[in-house]
């Protein structure tokens, strides 16, 4: 699912750019779009997403500057696309420091903007596409699909890889080996739902069935202990992946 959010104070331009995006290549089946009239509506809202797959900001909101919100976003954010859209003030050095990926006027012609749009669409599917984990089982190279990864486990050098009984790997697991140290993989498998429930373990939480406060229960029947020190933000992480599905 493709998380769109558009911010603008003109709700005309909200529905027209929705219109746009879906011409250029967006599917409509599989994205779901968030308007906001404001920056600090929007802002309110962030503990809600677990994600944002593209922002579409315009730079002269009501209660802020693009610019400046911007910051922010990218700071809850990292990893999310950023598009400014303005119908009148030119980009500043200062644009540039949210790292956004393209700049669009509200004057091109829907021709114009369908082509710049078209490119942007490109690239969300390209940072969307399901990452693969280079892993081993003793002299065997694997290349495991994150959504068959159940959870992976701090190892002594390395991390150990539980993958799901959908994987033809299964029987493997506590064998299977990858060199990747757990906080990188976190880095790179953060946005496909995969968080801390104990600083030696990350899970997915596509496969979590059941959860309460100290443990959780996986796809396969096996169960997780939740640490003290990360039941907050683990449940918090839940359930903003729950919603994220509605």
């Amino acid at each position: 699912m493709y998380h769109i959010v558009i911010c603008d104070d003109d709700t005309l331009f909200i529905d027209h750019m929705k219109d746009l995006l879906l011409r250029a290549g967006l599917p409509s089946e599989t994205c779901k779009f968030y308007s906001y009239l404001s920056a600090g509506e929007f802002e309110a809202d962030f503990q809600n997403f677990y994600t944002v797959d593209l922002l579409i900001l315009d730079i002269q909101l009501p209660d802020v500057n693009g610019t400046i919100f911007a910051k922010s976003f990218r700071e809850k954010f990292p990893s999310s696309t950023l598009v400014f859209c303005s119908g009148k003030q030119s980009p500043t050095p200062e644009s540039f420091e949210s790292e956004p990926y393209r700049y669009l006027l509200k004057e091109w012609s829907d021709e114009h903007m369908v082509e710049k749009l078209t490119s942007i669409v490109a690239h969300i599917q390209t940072e969307k596409a399901e990452p693969f984990i280079h892993a081993g089982w003793y002299s065997t190279q694997l290349k495991l699909p994150a959504s068959e990864i159940m959870y992976i486990a701090r190892g002594r050098g390395c991390s150990k890889i539980y993958v799901s009984k959908k994987s033809p790997y299964y029987t493997y697991n506590d064998k299977i080996l990858c060199k990747n140290s757990l906080s990188d993989l976190h880095a790179l498998l953060h946005d496909f739902y995969f968080a801390y429930a104990h600083n030696s373990y990350l899970v997915n939480l596509q496969h979590v069935t059941y959860l309460n406060k100290t443990e959780l229960t996986l796809s396969d029947n096996s169960m997780l202990t939740i640490s003290r020190s990360r039941q907050k933000e683990f449940q918090a992480m839940f359930f903003r992946y729950m919603k994220s599905q509605d």
